[in-house]
This record gives C-alpha cells, sequence and structure tokens, in this order.
C-alpha cells in the first residue's frame, strides 16, 4: 500500500476547498426554481416548471445546458427571452400558453439539440419564417404537437432545420 504524502494530501484537500467554495459561490439558481448540477455530464439543469410563470426568471445563469419551463403561463417568446442562455442544449416550454414568438426568439441558443413546444396555443403564423434558422445546424429534436395550427404547418419555418432528426407533429383536422 502506498503512502500519501503530506504534499498529496494539502493538495487534495487543497482541490477539495477550492472547488467546493467556487461552485457554492459560482453556480446560482434563481429563488424560484430548483437546480441541479451533474458533473459527469457536464450538465446544468434549471427546472421552473409548473411555478405559474409569466415569464422567465430574469437571474437563470448563463451557464445553463437544460431548461425546463413547462407547465407555466408563458404566452411569448420575444428576442430578449432567452438572450443570455446561449449554453441551453435541451429547452423544456411545453403547456405553457405561447401564441407568439418574435423572428430573433432563438438567435443567442445556437446550442439548442432539443427543443418541446407541445401543448400551447401556436398557430401556423406563430412561426415566422426564419424562426428556426440560428439552429439549423445543431437542432436534433422539435416537438410541436397539441397546438393550434390553421389549415397548414409551418413548412417555411421548418425548412431551415438540416439538422433535425425528430420531429413530432399532430394532424389538422385529420390530416397529414
Amino acid at each position: 500500500m502506498e503512502k500519501i504524502t503530506p504534499w498529496i494530501y494539502v493538495s487534495f484537500l487543497w482541490i477539495s476547498l477550492f472547488s467546493s467554495a467556487v461552485l457554492g459561490n459560482f453556480l446560482q439558481c434563481p429563488h424560484i426554481c430548483s437546480c441541479e448540477l451533474k458533473m459527469e455530464l457536464s450538465k446544468y439543469l434549471v427546472d421552473c416548471s409548473n411555478l405559474g410563470l409569466t415569464e422567465l426568471p430574469s437571474d437563470i445563469p448563463y451557464y445553463t445546458t437544460n431548461l425546463d419551463i413547462s407547465g407555466n403561463k408563458i404566452t411569448q417568446f420575444t428576442r430578449s427571452t432567452f438572450e443570455n442562455l446561449t449554453h441551453v442544449k435541451v429547452l423544456d416550454a411545453s403547456k405553457n400558453v405561447i401564441q407568439h414568438m418574435d423572428i430573433r426568439s432563438f438567435t443567442k441558443t445556437k446550442a439548442l439539440k432539443r427543443l418541446n413546444l407541445s401543448g400551447n396555443r401556436l398557430r401556423t403564423a406563430a412561426f415566422p419564417n426564419g424562426l428556426f434558422k440560428p439552429l439549423q445546424k445543431r437542432l436534433k429534436e422539435l416537438d410541436i404537437t397539441q397546438n393550434l395550427y390553421n389549415d397548414t404547418y409551418p413548412d417555411e419555418s421548418l425548412q431551415d432545420l438540416q439538422s433535425l432528426r425528430i420531429l413530432k407533429m399532430d394532424c389538422i383536422n385529420g390530416k397529414l
């Protein structure tokens, strides 16, 4: 059995104390939400679901990788909604009352891989042409089921999604 030298012990103790202090002070969580750091997966999960929110908390940390805002009362995404959330890879905005998305809503979320917009009040017009252009190279999965489409799907908006592998949509009046 190898003997632990004082230098190794002190180094380990210093690293442990430093990382605890840094992570404790560095990682923030909006007071109304719950957060979880998964170091082995390099993920920072922020859960702001089912809180009756009408907008995102302004103090969601920029290093958030997974954001759950499902089950709230959010009505729209503006160009500033996700402005500081450049590392978000998974966004669940399902079961809100979203009716409008500004064409610049996803301009800063270029790392986004999975987006769930199901169960909202999105009509075809809520998907302006170019809405998903910033996500064209990364977005792999999009769920837009259970929305209020008119008579057509948002085809012009969806055509920008070159890397999309999974698209979940429902029927319009029983038609695909």
